[in-house]
């Protein structure tokens, strides 16, 4: 037996399968008797054949037409009831965005690490499904630019384009990246106004790993400090003049809560923070309880003081006496 000299160079089977796998084919058509699987694009046979067209759909359809279906190939199956059962896991992600987006995101998270050949993770979900489930769903037969009815994938996935599946891989740059974040320092975003108008801090910190999914340290300041024009009156302090700042994410939420910046944001923001900290309820009640009194302690907002005073490296620095006093 005579062997070529670039025998070694040619593709094996298997490496020629994988291949194949990897480039797009056009559809084909759809056989007598069988579905599309909404997923993979692969012909399934019909479960339940449908009758023959009512009055009713000939008037609303037109001749020759039917509401497009679909059937579930065993593969694409499985991997639903694996999306329902990590939903079922996760009970705050399906409250927050609702049980059939939960799994049409998860499903699209399993779809792109199928076709990006990797394992289901059995932690950072949420981290999978914020990165991948868009690229994920795009890559479904059932989309709105689907081919035309009649038609299927002549194996799973065949419909994939290459620019797509370079979007998955983009995507799971991306999942790497957030998993490398995890592990470092969270960053000091720095105020853009030198500290917030309320409680004085300079800069507050921000996992890493969400600031790159903010866009960067820049954008995540932009997200984190709230633009703000009030007056020294507002602040606990005088003049006529305005001022213009910013308010921490704390402080913010105190604002937005009360409507307004004034005494009752500055009490407010100013309450939650003590309650943060150590024995934090007992020493909230009791500051409560203070500043409902007839004669409250003083607890101006930074930005009434002298344009001169530094900035606080942690909250309501400027007003510890009134906290050391709990």
């Amino acid at each position: 037996m005579t062997t070529h000299r670039y025998a070694k160079d040619i593709l094996s089977d298997e490496d020629a399968e994988h291949l194949r796998d990897l480039v797009p084919d056009d559809p084909v058509p759809l056989p007598e008797g069988h579905l599309p699987c909404p997923l993979c694009g692969i012909a399934v046979p019909d479960p339940d054949p449908p009758p023959a067209f009512t009055d009713q759909e000939r008037a609303t359809l037109g001749w020759g037409q039917r509401p497009e279906r679909f059937a579930r190939c065993a593969e694409c199956s499985r991997l639903a009831e694996q999306a329902a059962a990590i939903v079922a896991d996760h009970p705050k992600f399906a409250a927050r965005v609702g049980q059939a987006l939960a799994r049409e995101r998860v499903e699209g998270t399993l779809v792109a690490l199928s076709l990006l050949g990797r394992p289901t993770p059995e932690d950072s979900i949420a981290m999978l499904v914020d990165r991948l489930h868009v690229a994920g769903n795009a890559a479904r037969w059932r989309r709105p630019l689907a081919p035309a009815p009649g038609l299927c994938s002549p194996r799973p996935w065949a419909h994939v384009s290459l620019s797509q599946r370079a979007s998955l891989r983009a995507a799971f740059a991306l999942v790497l990246r957030d998993r490398m974040a995890r592990h470092q320092p969270p960053v000091r975003l720095v105020c853009p106004t030198r500290g917030c108008v309320l409680c004085g801090v300079e800069a507050v910190p921000m996992a890493a790993v969400e600031v790159l999914r903010r866009g960067g340290p820049e954008a995540a300041v932009i997200v984190s400090w709230r633009q703000v024009t009030t007056t020294p009156a507002s602040l606990g302090g005088k003049g006529p003049q305005s001022v213009r700042g910013h308010l921490c994410p704390p402080c913010a939420e105190a604002v937005e809560s009360e409507g307004a910046v004034g005494p009752s944001a500055r009490h407010r923001a100013l309450v939650e923070h003590v309650r943060r900290g150590a024995r934090g309820e007992r020493k909230a009640s009791r500051l409560r309880a203070l500043l409902e009194e007839d004669y409250p302690p003083a607890v101006p907002g930074w930005g009434a003081l002298p344009s001169t005073t530094l900035p606080n490296l942690a909250p309501w620095e400027h007003v510890r006496r009134v906290v050391d006093r709990l």
